[in-house]
């Protein structure tokens, strides 16, 4: 079904003459001037023309992006502020501001249906990502302040995107964001690299080191701690069996004998650990954090103690590849295709803009 148009001879939107507090963008957004919004608001009915002169104030721009701000920052005090008994909750005091907030929101929600129509042509409300949010967010609102299904933890969830409405009316931030996700499809063979890279490295660290960081010293002489091993204390943070020895008179008590303390796996008793190269799953995880640059020395030490000082070889090549070169190709890549769609939105923008004010 189309919408359905407006008799000939019928006035079009005031987009001619650009007033001095209009808003170009908002004049650029709107409909054609023969498209109907909700099959019944003509573009020369009173209560659409009004609620268009409103949508393109730049005034009801501001007040909207103000109010965005104050209800972020209300958000901010009210989960970071507790209840004082000495004084009105603030929570009490934030719900009825939020109730205010919210009913301005909608109004809003509201102007912008009845000016651009609901979703039946290409520049109607839902045709549009950041309407999209904003319009999930107030219903939510709606939902949550109703009462029904007050208890469901997403719609308090979904308040935390309000702030995000701040990108939709600010004309840098949209632009911005927008060459971002337009240069995502664009890394698609990059991302492809890097898992490949990360399988890869995953399966031939499982098949060289699975097991090994759940190595420890214990004390195992029958004489001392029977038939249970004993974790030695001066030694549980450090793995065995590679470049640390258990054996050492430096890393054993003084009353014990070299030949009481042996390197073995206890997995009852070392419970938890590092990630690890048992599985490729776990193994995957920390290649990952390893091409990220999080904190890999300290897993690449553990791994030579436990296996051999030569482990080092299988990090450096990590690094190397998967961390600088990989990741740096992935950036690159990134970008230059931001950039390139960066370039192409400011074009776009500059042409609506054009046609506006013709």
């Amino acid at each position: 079904m189309s919408e359905n148009k407006v008799a000939p001879g019928a006035a079009a939107p005031a987009t001619s003459s650009i007033r001095k507090n209009v808003c170009i963008a908002a004049v650029a957004s709107l409909p054609p001037p023969h498209v109907k919004s909700l099959f019944y608001f003509a573009v020369d009915h009173p209560v659409r023309a009004t609620c268009i002169q409103i949508y393109t104030n730049t005034r009801f721009a501001n007040f909207i992006l103000l109010i965005i701000v104050l209800n972020s920052l209300l958000m901010l005090i009210t989960y970071s502020v507790p209840c004082d008994t000495k004084h009105p909750c603030l929570q009490d005091v934030a719900k009825w501001i939020d109730l205010v907030f919210t009913i301005i929101f909608q109004i809003e929600m509201m102007i912008k249906i009845i000016v651009l129509g609901f979703v039946m042509h290409t520049q109607a409300y839902l045709r549009n990502g950041w309407n999209v949010l904003d319009f999930v967010t107030c219903v939510a609102a709606m939902i949550s302040l109703s009462g029904v299904l007050s208890n469901v933890n997403i719609l308090r969830l979904l308040r935390i995107l309000r702030p995000l409405r701040t990108m939709s009316r600010v004309e840098g931030l949209r632009n911005l964001m927008g060459a971002l996700f337009a240069a995502v499809p664009e890394i698609r063979d990059n991302v492809i690299l890097i898992i490949f890279l990360v399988v890869v490295f995953a399966i031939l660290g499982t098949h060289l080191f699975a097991g090994a960081l759940h190595k420890r010293c214990y004390v195992t002489d029958p004489l001392l701690v029977g038939d249970s091993p004993v974790l030695l204390s001066t030694t549980q943070e450090f793995m065995c069996g590679g470049s640390f020895s258990c054996s050492s008179s430096k890393n054993i008590e003084p009353y014990l004998l070299p030949s009481q303390v042996s390197c073995e796996t206890h997995l009852h008793i070392v419970k938890e650990g590092p990630l690890s190269f048992d599985h490729l799953g776990v193994s995957a995880l920390l290649v990952f954090k390893i091409f990220s640059g999080d904190d890999w020395p300290e897993d690449m030490i553990n791994t030579m103690n436990a296996v051999s000082a030569h482990a080092w070889f299988y990090f450096f090549m990590c690094v190397m590849v998967g961390g600088l070169f990989a990741t740096n190709l992935f950036l690159a890549v990134l970008i230059n295709a931001y950039y390139t769609n960066a370039k192409r939105t400011d074009e776009d923008s500059e042409d609506k803009k054009a046609r506006a004010t013709a």
